[in-house]
Parts: structure tokens; C-alpha cells; sequence
């Protein structure tokens, strides 16, 4: 990776996390002061600090990394609309909880978060032809869940930020953020903090995401659970502010067999 990779560093055994609930505006605001407080007290040779990479230079290594799995899984809140070839009368809606698991007819509790459509279309068949014969069972996203990521620090409106189709930008993150404070934002040590599921692990960069980079052919993409902090001062030491903060403060999902939490970095 490019020496402007960042990244927390993993040690001793993973821990589990449950799939959090979204969060309300007091837990956002305890966040945001929080990353302020947290990145203060790293500041260490601002003056010195240069800018991060423009964003034409660091997107292709950045969107290289975004998780086609976790941008097509199933995720808490999604309602999903069940039913069966020739048994109409067991149709049903469902709505994957917190969580992470759904109630369904007659087979209980099943974890879907995670999952793609054909994967629990494959468990539930399992589980319905315990009940009877050669269940036919379809499985459709009936009201999907909003995914989205986190935007906070030196923004007018931080909050989470709605990934609407799948394709959000950093710029147009920053902009339903209400848009970065001019007076103190230091929008070219932009951070952005994005959780890997195949391998559990969350990494950084630092990004100078200034405002004569926002109109690049090539804009950084977003994907569920990213964290974008905008500083007031330049944050230093960046993989020590992310494993000792962003790691304990932000609950990182328990999306995928085998990932059980942050087992590492690069």
C-alpha cells in the first residue's frame, strides 16, 4: 500500500460486536465531540503536517477497496417478503432486526444480515423442507433499509448520511452534511475510515478533499458503514487515532462467517 495508507493497528483476539441500531443525535453528538477530542490530543507538529492526497490521486486505490458483498447483502431493517409456489397461505412479511435475524413462519429465528437474497433463499428451503415436501420458496426485498455512512467533525449538519442508490461520493457526503465549516475545516486532512468484512478489519486515509479537487472525473466512492471526520487541525498520527478510538467507539457489524470483529490491518 502507498505510505499515505493508514491503518489501525489489530491485536489480541477479535471481538464480537452486535449489529448496531442506527444512531440516534445524542450518540452522534457524543461521536463527533469525541473524534475532536480524541484527534486533539494527537495533533503533534500540525504546522508541519502536509496536505493528504488530492482525490484524483488516492480514488482509484481507495474505490478499489469498496466491498461488492457488503454493498449486496441483506442489512437490519430491510422487510423482505416471503413466499411459496403453491402454498399462498404460508406467504409472509418479515423485517430483519437489529439484531441481525429475522421471525419467520413456522421456522423461528434465522440470521439474514449478511446475506445475499439466493443464500437465504438457499437456508430457508432447508429449513421449510423439514415442514414439507420440496418447498418452492422465493425471497424479495419488499422495503429496503436506508445504508448508510457517518459524516461528522468540522460539517454544519453531522449525521448519518443515506447511501440512497449505492453510489455516494465523499464531496456529495460532505454536502448532505450540511457542507464543511470554511471558517475552521481543514478539508485537506479529511479522514475516512471504512470497515472491510472479507477480511474484518477497518482501514484509513488521510485525503485532502479541498474544494479544487470536487470536481474530478474520478470522485471517491462510499460504502455502508464508511466514517468521514473532518478536522479543525490535522491529525498526525492517524493509526493510533483510529485504533484507539474509532475501533472502541464505532461497532463494527458481524457481517460475514468467520468475521467476528477487527482481526487486523494492513
Amino acid at each position: 500500500m502507498s505510505d499515505w495508507l493508514s491503518t489501525a493497528a489489530g491485536g489480541g483476539e477479535p471481538r464480537c460486536h452486535s449489529l448496531p441500531s442506527p444512531m440516534s443525535s445524542p450518540q452522534l453528538l457524543t461521536l463527533s465531540r469525541a473524534l475532536a477530542l480524541s484527534a486533539a490530543a494527537l495533533w503533534g507538529g500540525c504546522a508541519s503536517q502536509p496536505p493528504g492526497p488530492p482525490i484524483p490521486v488516492i480514488a482509484e486505490e481507495i474505490n478499489a477497496t469498496r466491498s461488492q458483498a457488503l454493498l449486496g447483502t441483506l442489512a437490519p431493517g430491510d422487510t423482505l417478503e416471503v413466499s411459496f409456489d403453491q402454498r399462498s397461505d404460508w406467504n409472509h412479511n418479515v423485517r430483519i432486526r437489529p439484531d441481525g435475524q429475522a421471525s419467520f413462519r413456522s421456522v423461528g429465528d434465522l440470521e439474514a444480515v449478511g446475506l445475499s437474497i439466493p443464500q437465504l433463499r438457499e437456508k430457508l428451503t432447508a429449513r421449510y423442507a423439514e415442514i414439507f415436501q420440496s418447498p418452492v420458496v422465493t425471497v424479495n426485498v419488499s422495503t429496503p433499509a436506508d445504508r448508510t455512512v457517518i459524516v461528522t467533525g468540522e460539517v454544519n449538519s453531522p449525521g448519518q448520511v443515506a447511501l440512497g442508490t449505492g453510489r455516494l461520493t465523499l464531496v456529495q457526503a460532505l454536502a448532505l452534511a450540511g457542507g464543511h465549516k470554511t471558517s475552521s475545516a481543514r478539508l485537506d486532512n479529511t479522514l475516512l475510515m471504512r470497515w472491510m468484512p472479507e477480511d474484518g478489519r477497518r482501514i484509513a486515509w488521510r485525503i485532502d478533499a479541498g474544494t479544487d479537487h470536487w470536481g474530478t472525473p474520478d470522485p471517491i466512492l462510499l460504502q455502508p458503514y464508511d466514517v468521514i471526520y473532518v478536522p479543525d487541525t490535522p491529525v498526525t498520527k492517524v493509526n493510533i487515532w483510529v485504533d484507539r478510538y474509532i475501533r472502541q467507539m464505532i461497532p463494527i457489524p458481524n457481517l460475514f462467517p468467520g468475521v467476528s470483529g477487527i482481526s487486523g490491518s494492513r
